[in-house]
Formats: C-alpha cells, structure tokens, sequence
C-alpha cells in the first residue's frame, strides 16, 4: 500500500470581486483545510513556540494532514499533547495563491504583484477589520457557529 496523497479542496471566500484580500483570505482557507491546522501570524507577545517573528505557523490537534504535505519540514510538539506546530513555507503560500488564481480564472500574475505577495499575507493578519488574529479549518468554523446556535 503506497503512501497517501496531499490532496484537498479549494475554497473560495465569496466576496464580490476578486480582490485581493478575496485571494489571499481564499489561499489561507485552503491551506487551513488542507492541513487540517489553525494558521497564525507570529508575533513578539504570542503563546506560540520560538518561531521566527512574521513567520506563518500552523496549529493542530490532527497532525496527520501537515505530515502528509512534502513541503512541511518542520513539526513540534506542544507543550500540552496532542497538540503541534509547524512552520509554513513561503513556498507552499505561493503556490496556494497560484492555484487560487487558476481556479478563479485569473491570468499570473493575478492582482498582487508576486514581489509583495507574502508580505501582503502577513498583513492580511495585522489588518484584517474584525480583529482575527488566525485563519481556521472551514469545517471547524462551521462546527463552532453550530455549537453556539447560529448554523441549523
């Protein structure tokens, strides 16, 4: 029996255009569900382990997504178990945002001009308008908006 392929769905946050912020909240979706892990921005003052600052790590209770993906290299466990982190790859950013411009229709370079690519997703934590400071897996979004009431 081989081993298992990285696969996963595309998502696309619906807003109406296809803006740049659409793209680069669309790319950390994917990569939220693809990995199965909540992704944050490091910062100085955060609870997460001696990343890099201004590095994107994701989070989870599940590592077996991370462990499947070939660009993922660096994996440590938490101080609780279950619990990892792991760095994310500039590579694997850009890729999701290619692939997010392929299934959008789009022509590359798309509306982020590649130079400032990953600079523009580590602003899209600092600024986003509701304060988030991660990106989760759409399922457990969905299953904490059920949990309070919102979702049927």
């Amino acid at each position: 029996m081989g081993k298992s392929t990285f696969t996963g769905e595309l998502i696309t946050i619906p807003l109406p255009d296809n803006s740049a912020r659409s793209l680069l909240g669309s790319t950390l979706s994917t990569l939220a569900d693809l990995l199965d892990a909540h992704l944050f921005l490091k910062s100085p003052s955060d609870d997460l382990m001696d990343w890099p600052v201004g590095s994107i790590v994701g989070g989870t209770c599940r590592i077996e997504a991370a462990r499947f993906c070939p660009l993922i290299s660096d994996i440590r466990e938490g101080r609780s178990p279950p619990y990892w982190e792991f760095h994310v790859p500039d590579d694997l950013l850009v890729g999701c945002y290619w692939a997010q411009l392929e299934v959008r229709g789009l022509a590359v370079p798309g509306p982020i001009d590649p130079a400032d690519f990953l600079a523009s997703v580590r602003r899209f934590f600092q600024e986003d308008p509701r304060g988030w400071t991660s990106v989760i897996p759409t399922r457990r979004g969905r299953a904490m908006i059920a949990r309070v009431g919102v979702l049927n």
